[in-house]
């Protein structure tokens, strides 16, 4: 079954989608339908046998939706057998992707310290800055595809993506997916997406503080990218604290925020 993430602490929620990176879980209870579609009936009905149940009864469970229906699900999650679960993710990856369990579309997950600087390619970085992270995907089990998401199913707020600011997945990517960025400093989970092919860091939108996000924006006709300035340097006519190509801008902040903090962030620390 998919774990019960806290939520009264944002760095826990995001700690907490480690194990679920790591877990093999199928979530009956979202997926069944598709795991008998996957086994087939007869399949099907033999595993509903192992967790202690039957076609008809757990058919009349998962209509109330009461305790027994989760309980026989997480014990099917139990008693799956491993080649069982692996025609069950080939069927989904092949016909359902959006229903394929997130885990599936990542390897080798890793906690990323809370004192590494990440960055987010986006299409406006002065809002994230002023706002924080308001747009995410707060479903744990929806976050290998996100691309197929709805812009309403974002607009709650919570998981987004990101790369280690001075890593070749972050160079590599460019503006992919945006053509500004912003820097900034949380706690996330460091995972290698098979899909598209570079590792990407999950973090919780709410936990990152607005007054530490840093905007970059670059000059279309250079390729140059600015590390935006305000404050007294932007009322001395200063746009950009920096200007460079995106790896020496991102090294820069890197090596320089602690000392120009003030100068560099739309709200006032």
């Amino acid at each position: 079954m998919m774990p019960k993430l806290p939520t009264e602490d944002p760095d826990r929620v995001t700690l907490g989608l480690y194990p679920y990176l790591k877990s093999t879980t199928l979530d009956p209870a979202r997926s069944w339908q598709s795991i008998k579609d996957a086994l087939g009936t007869s399949s099907w009905e033999a595993l509903l046998q192992r967790a202690g149940s039957t076609s008809a009864q757990f058919e009349t469970d998962a209509e109330n939706a009461d305790n027994d229906f989760y309980e026989v699900c997480e014990r099917v999650d139990q008693v799956i057998a491993d080649d069982e679960r692996r025609s069950v993710l080939e069927y989904l990856h092949r016909n359902d992707p959006t229903q394929a369990p997130s885990w599936s579309y990542f390897s080798t997950p890793s906690l990323v310290r809370p004192d590494v600087w990440l960055i987010h390619f986006t299409e406006d970085a002065r809002s994230i800055q002023e706002e924080g992270f308001t747009r995410g995907v707060n479903d744990v089990t929806q976050l290998g595809l996100t691309t197929f998401l709805s812009d309403t199913e974002k607009d709650f707020g919570g998981y987004a993506f990101a790369f280690v600011a001075n890593s070749r997945d972050a160079r590599n990517a460019g503006q992919k997916y945006g053509s500004q960025a912003v820097m900034f400093r949380a706690v996330g989970v460091k995972a290698y997406h098979n899909g598209d092919d570079e590792n990407q860091v999950i973090f919780w939108g709410p936990s990152v503080d607005p007054t530490g996000i840093v905007a970059l924006t670059p000059d279309p006709d250079t390729g140059d990218w600015c590390v935006v300035a305000y404050g007294r340097m932007q009322d001395r006519g200063r746009s950009c604290a920096f200007r460079g190509p995106l790896a020496r801008a991102i090294s820069w902040v890197e090596a320089n925020h602690a000392q120009y903090a003030r100068h560099l962030h739309a709200r006032r620390l």
